[in-house]
């Protein structure tokens, strides 16, 4: 049996095996409102998935989706990422999962007459784990959060998105406001991969005696004032750009964001092959670990369809073997020999060894098809994410996470 088909058959077992066949799917029409699938959402169960259609569901903070104490998944489908406001996943127990992918946010702000804008994602008190994949948060919003606030969560991985942080207000007197950035994470563990961060832009001055605000970071670790348990992020891959200052009436311009920015002593970061536009700031104590590799990715097209052709693609080295783990949990489990984190949970599947890879190095993509759902269940996700072997260090790395979001095809 080739390691496709291999593949193919675990998913079709672990799926079967789920402590989850109750789980259904609910599809989101462009002609819901907010407040319409705040419903749907508020009557779901955990592990039910949330299929968006394209289209727009809203632009204020009123339109905010909250997610609260479950686990769900709010997944986007279409040729166009479909736009909702703003979403906060809080409460989240262990054992629980949520996932927010293929979706773009609309965070508003139209100072200084209109309604500022507002956090496009919150992830707030979680013991469970949050996956973001293929997100946007576009540079549109003024005044306001972070593009992406992690507070007090014990996994969020972020995977090939696009986070910009909310441009600072410009005023006529004073004061102009700084830009947010775009990933503020406090007492957290997050991993970040193939993702672009801007800092927004600081607000301009018109007044000679105030100064212009600066800009916003792209990473921001730790919090603003007083003190918080460690934060530890693991960077892979990304694209990390502090937002420029605004300018000063008669001159001048303010400083612009860092690219990473570690506020307390006792938090980490690990940077694998990203590219860094600003500068790097931490205190004494914090840790900063360039693992100078390249970085590892690994996603699957999504949603998958049952019984229809999808996608398994891996990012890497020519030569590198692969081996991949599957799980409908997650963790948070540092690796040795400058690996980066694991994020699987257990019970824990695998591995199914792929590769070597074929070459050039960068993205090797396999066919799949969707499995046969059983009889009863509208929908499923799971997790995974790979090892790979360096065929010149043959040292192991670790790739990013994916979800497997699998959905019945009358849906």
């Amino acid at each position: 049996m080739s390691s496709r088909s291999t593949f193919v058959t675990l998913v079709s077992v672990l799926l079967l095996a789920s402590r989850a066949l109750a789980a259904d799917a609910f599809v989101i029409t462009a002609a819901m409102s907010s407040a319409d699938i705040q419903l749907v959402i508020d009557g779901a169960a955990d592990g039910d998935i949330l299929l968006f259609d394209p289209g727009s569901h809203g632009d204020s903070a009123a339109d905010v989706l909250v997610v609260d104490g479950k686990g769900l998944a709010l997944v986007g489908r279409g040729a166009t990422r479909p736009g909702i406001a703003g979403v906060v996943v809080r409460n989240l127990p262990a054992g629980s999962n949520a996932v927010l992918q293929g979706l773009e946010f609309a965070p508003g702000g139209a100072p200084p007459f209109g309604p500022p804008g507002f956090t496009a994602i919150e992830i707030r008190d979680c013991d469970g784990g949050v996956l973001i994949e293929d997100c946007l948060v576009p540079d549109t919003g003024s005044k306001g959060g972070a593009a992406l606030l992690v507070d007090t969560a014990a996994m969020v991985s972020v995977s090939r998105a696009e986070l910009h942080g909310l441009d600072g207000e410009s005023t006529l007197f004073c004061i102009p406001d700084v830009g947010s950035p775009a990933l503020h994470t406090v007492a957290s563990q997050v991993s970040v991969h193939a993702t672009t961060l801007v800092g927004g832009a600081g607000g301009s001055s018109n007044d000679l005696l105030c100064a212009a605000g600066g800009g916003g970071d792209a990473v921001r670790v730790g919090p603003d004032f007083g003190a918080a348990p460690a934060t530890h992020v693991v960077l892979s891959g990304n694209t990390l750009t502090g937002g420029p200052g605004g300018f000063q009436l008669g001159g001048g311009q303010a400083s612009s964001g860092h690219a990473l920015r570690v506020l307390d002593k006792d938090s980490s970061a690990w940077l694998v092959d990203n590219v860094l536009a600003g500068s790097v700031s931490a205190p004494p104590g914090a840790v900063l670990d360039y693992l100078g590799e390249t970085a590892r990715g690994l996603w699957v097209s999504a949603p998958v369809v049952e019984n229809q052709a999808a996608s398994l693609t891996m990012t890497g080295k020519q030569g590198d073997l692969i081996g991949i783990f599957w799980s409908f949990d997650t963790g948070w489990l540092p690796q040795p020999l400058r690996a980066g984190a694991f994020v699987m949970g257990t019970p824990l599947a695998g591995p199914i060894i792929l590769g070597p890879h074929p070459g050039p190095d960068g993205d090797w993509t396999v066919p799949i098809t969707g499995p046969a759902l059983p009889p009863g269940i509208g929908g499923q996700y799971a997790f995974m994410q790979a090892f790979m072997k360096d065929p010149d260090t043959l040292a192991l790395r670790i790739s990013s996470a994916t979800v497997y979001t699998l959905v019945d095809d009358g849906l």
